[in-house]
């Protein structure tokens, strides 16, 4: 064997041999015993191979394989590309992947090496990521690699010499570095013994290192692993508690509407906060709509709230025990305050039409306050009544006003033209003491409530005269310390309502009390504090915390009872305005807005000749909503349209005059079009009555409501109870098609129709549950009918892009048809018969009226229930529409023997339930709440940053 030269201070001092040994190889220990394990192939599978053995196919393919094998049998992992690579070939992918993942390239330097394109890129990707190049160089090309290359001769500088040069200069820069291993033959050998204990040393050292990386690396996988595992276990237990935290507190909120809706909002709310779950948005839904119809919680006083005076222009004033008075607008907002000068609790509070309030304290002052500013402009008191409390009334036509004092007096007090101050003078006394007094609109009654349970009914003798007042009734008989707190007068006053001091509210008609007992309206379970009418309706209040409601037309019949709150309800009133609104004064100083006409979030009563609501339609921009419909009036004037505003539902301008027939449907709202029996009419301006024909059908209808119009596309179609539909060109009345046998297999004919927005498709449905489908442009049927109903259907929607159809029966099936598929999926209904149906532009909302009055809606397109609302709509609706924003929902009923037609509007939009009930609320959880019903740190939604 040959001796190799050693360069001086080489790291390698390699002496090449012959081929290796069995007697040698079998001295040589694995790298790594286990390295071949499954532990081995997992480090060579994350990590890549140890050796990358480069070489030229031509002649050194041989000595590449036998090393090879021999570093695979010692335990190094080595990769080795036996396919010959080609002029031009592009690597593989295996290729590829195996010169990014090894750790050291072996370079076997033969002739062809110094020529081969793939050689030089292999060398060139480990050298540019700076990892170890070990060259295996043959005695005969040391020199020859040792030559600078632009000093070789046989090297021209072109680009045919490219490869050799780069390669060459890899390899003179691992000589130079020492960086090398001498093997004396290389062609058709094997490695000798030196060069592979060489190899195997440095490459195993590099292998040790790559394996505690591995088990690092591993290590770091494997903590991450447990880490997101930890972390989304956590997640899904922490979204499984919100889930139930929420769901708790969404069942509390539903068991606290009914006696306290602040705090029921509040949990909802809350519970929406922790997660949004079903639970969550019903209960939120169900307090907003089926909760006491409070609409909002003024907390201004901090002491019981003792009288509440309405004022003309809507607003009113409150006063408190403290003697603390409180301007209120119409809206909730405070316009003033001011606190009386004796601190007295206010017994009673009367409003004049000069702007004055008239406020009677415990200490027997009736002060003249300016019911704007709240500021004194006068006062009434003598020192004979003092610390006797001033309950009073006010006699218009005679400008006086009468005082009731605690002791029993009863005095008439006038001012003198000439401003000289207020005398009073002694009218009456009753024997006892005065707890309660009112007097009659037309201040010629008084009824006065006494300490020992008598209430005593006073008139003047004569309304010219000077007043003196005469007992002319006693109500009730005389029991000792039995209270008489609530006194009130109807509208009328030929009517008196009146508390027993035993709880009862009962009402007795002036006019015939005498000859038959009065009515026992409803019974408080405690003293009654106040009692008013509100139109026909007797309202109550008392030491339980209730309000209760009872019809006082005819009789009286209890009609609601509210347990609205733990402390006593001490005062309530009737504000002004277009809606029945009340307001309450409770022990704890809260001030409750009530609206006990609520059928939804709004309602309003149509006109008193409406019968039938047939179709309501938004304006484009939503606010406005127009009513068609039947009145029950013959010829000119038996259709009836209207304006409203969405918002609030007061009527706009004036209806629309001389209309024929009945409004069936009404078409275009930016400029309002409407079908009547016979015509189309075009409605120019909403606020003026005026209205035009733009024109009659060639073919008269057979009558109404036999048939059905819906109108989209430029198109109209009617389908008629005999089974003919027809098509008309909306702008000219021109019929595009029709056909006569449409449903003929149906029995009972036509019940509803629609045809899509696109105009593509019209939709005929049965009073036995079959659909027919029918072509919008030509007419022709469109395959089977779609066939699921099992009674009449009532109600039929498109979808905005027709796509879909959305069906509802009086089989109480709620069906949303794929067009393309014809295959439906049910939306759950537990409420019954279905008689309208509405879907948003969007498809999120659904929306359905029963028969039984309620209108159900669901969201996420009908998948989940989010309640019912308009629980008390007294007659069957027969309009049902949403807005074009899909944030409002109108309704309408029929007229019957009893009720009048009415229209409903409701706000559907969750983030608009959100505002409405932190509105109502007006307070944040408390701490007490808080520890109560279990709310987390943090949630307060009514009160984010």
């Amino acid at each position: 064997m040959g001796q190799a030269p050693v360069t001086s201070g080489s790291r390698w001092d390699v002496r090449a041999a012959g081929p290796i040994t069995n007697e040698v190889r079998a001295t040589l220990p694995p790298v790594e015993p286990t390295s071949r394990d499954l532990f081995g192939r997992l480090v060579d599978f994350l990590l890549g191979h140890d050796v990358f053995i480069s070489y030229a196919w031509a002649d050194g393919r041989r000595y590449a394989e036998r090393l090879f094998r021999v570093l695979s049998e010692i335990g190094l992992s080595a990769f080795l590309d036996d396919e010959r690579m080609h002029a031009g070939a592009k690597l593989r992918s295996t290729l590829r992947r195996a010169l990014r993942s090894s750790t050291v390239l072996i370079v076997i330097v033969t002739e062809e090496v110094l020529a081969s394109g793939h050689v030089a890129n292999e060398v060139r990707a480990f050298a540019q990521s700076d990892r170890n190049i070990i060259p295996i160089v043959p005695p005969n090309l040391v020199e020859t690699i040792r030559t600078p290359p632009e000093q070789a001769p046989d090297l021209p500088d072109d680009a045919t010499t490219a490869p050799v040069r780069t390669i060459r200069a890899y390899l003179m820069a691992a000589l130079h570095d020492r960086i090398w291993v001498q093997e004396d033959v290389i062609a058709d050998s094997d490695p000798s013994d030196r060069v592979i204990t060489k190899v195997r040393n440095t490459v195993g050292a590099f292998r040790r290192i790559r394996i505690r990386v591995a088990i690092l690396a591993m290590s770091v996988v494997v903590f991450l692993i447990i880490a997101v595992a930890a972390l989304v276990l956590r997640g899904v237990a922490s979204s499984n508690e919100q889930t139930a935290i929420s769901r708790q507190l969404a069942a509390q909120s539903v068991a606290t509407k009914d006696e306290q809706l602040d705090r029921s909002l509040l949990l909802a709310l809350a519970a929406d906060d922790v997660k949004s779950t079903k639970e969550a948005r019903q209960a939120l839904h169900t307090a907003l709509v089926n909760g006491p119809p409070i609409s909002a919680y003024l907390r201004e006083h901090d002491q019981p709230v003792m009288e509440i005076e309405p004022l003309s222009n809507g607003g009113f004033v409150t006063a408190d025990f403290g003697g603390n008075l409180v301007h209120f607008d119409a809206a909730g907002s405070v316009v003033a305050g001011a606190t009386l000068e004796t601190r007295q609790p206010v017994e009673a509070m009367i409003s004049r039409s000069d702007g004055t309030l008239l406020v009677g304290d415990f200490a027997g002052v009736v002060w003249i306050l300016d019911s704007e500013d709240l500021t004194v402009r006068d006062q009434v008191f003598s020192d004979q009544f003092a610390n006797s409390a001033a309950h009073i009334a006010w006699r218009e036509n005679k400008r006086e006003l009468i005082v009731g004092y605690t002791g029993g007096d009863i005095v008439a007090w006038t001012r003198p033209a000439d401003d000289a101050g207020w005398s009073g003078r002694l009218i009456g006394q009753v024997g006892t003491s005065i707890i309660s007094m009112a007097g009659s609109p037309d201040g010629r009654l008084l009824a006065v409530g006494t300490d020992s349970g008598t209430i005593l009914l006073l008139e003047a003798e004569a309304p010219d005269q000077q007043p003196r007042v005469r007992t002319v009734a006693t109500l009730l008989a005389a029991r000792p310390e039995a209270y008489i707190k609530g006194l009130a007068f109807d509208s009328s006053g030929q009517r008196l309502a009146f508390d027993d001091a035993a709880g009862g509210v009962n009402i007795v008609s002036l006019e015939t009390f005498a000859d038959g007992p009065s009515s026992l309206c409803h019974r408080h379970t405690n003293d009654v504090y106040e009692i008013t009418f509100a139109g026909t309706d007797v309202v109550s209040v008392g030491s339980d915390g209730r309000l209760r409601v009872a019809e006082g037309s005819n009789g009286c019949t209890g009609r609601a009872d509210y347990q609205v709150t733990a402390k006593s309800l001490q005062s309530v009133a009737l504000l002004s305005g277009p809606a029945l609104q009340l307001a309450t004064g409770s022990g704890d100083g809260t001030v409750l807005l009530w609206n006990l006409d609520k059928s939804g979030v709004v309602g309003e009563t149509l006109a008193d000749d409406v019968l039938i609501p047939v179709s309501a339609a938004f304006s484009p921009d939503d606010k406005t909503l127009l009513v068609a419909g039947v009145t029950g009036k013959p010829g000119p004037g038996s259709g009836f349209a209207r304006a409203y505003d969405a918002r609030t539902l007061a009527p706009r301008g004036q209806r629309a005059a001389n209309v024929v027939g009945p409004i069936t449907e009404i078409i275009d709202t930016g400029h309002p079009t409407m079908l009547s029996q016979d015509a189309l009419i075009r409605w120019p301006d909403v606020d003026a009555p005026s209205t035009e024909v733009v024109w009659r059908p060639k073919q008269p209808a057979v009558g109404w409501p036999g048939q059905v119009f819906a109108p989209a596309a430029g198109r109209l179609v009617r389908a008629e109870s005999d089974g003919t539909v027809t098509v008309f060109d909306l702008a000219s009345g021109n019929v595009i098609w029709e056909r006569g046998d449409v449903l003929q297999s149906a029995a009972g004919g036509v019940r509803s129709a629609a045809i899509s927005p696109d105009g593509t498709k019209v939709a005929v449905g049965s009073n036995n549950g079959p659909i027919e489908l029918l072509n919008g442009v030509t007419g022709d049927q469109m395959g089977e009918p779609l066939d699921m109903h099992t009674l009449e259907v009532t109600a039929l929607h498109f979808s905005n892009d027709s796509s879909r159809l959305y069906t509802g029966s009086t089989d109480g099936q709620i069906l949303a048809w794929d067009l393309k598929t014809r295959v439906p999926r049910h939306i759950e209904n537990t409420f019954g018969s279905i008689q309208q149906i509405a879907v948003s532009g969007d498809e999120n909302l659904i929306a359905a009226a029963t028969q039984r009055g309620i209108v159900a809606l669901w969201s996420d397109g009908g998948r989940t229930l989010s309640g019912t609302m308009g629980d008390n709509l007294p007659t069957a609706v027969t309009v049902l529409q949403f807005d074009g924003a899909g944030t409002r929902l109108a309704a309408a009923t029929m007229a019957d023997g009893v009720h009048k037609a009415r229209i409903a509007a409701w706000d559907v939009e969750e983030a608009s339930w959100q505002r409405i009930a932190c509105q109502i609320a007006a307070r944040p959880l408390s701490d007490e709440e808080r520890s109560q019903f279990g709310v987390p740190d943090g949630v307060d939604p009514c009160h984010k940053d």
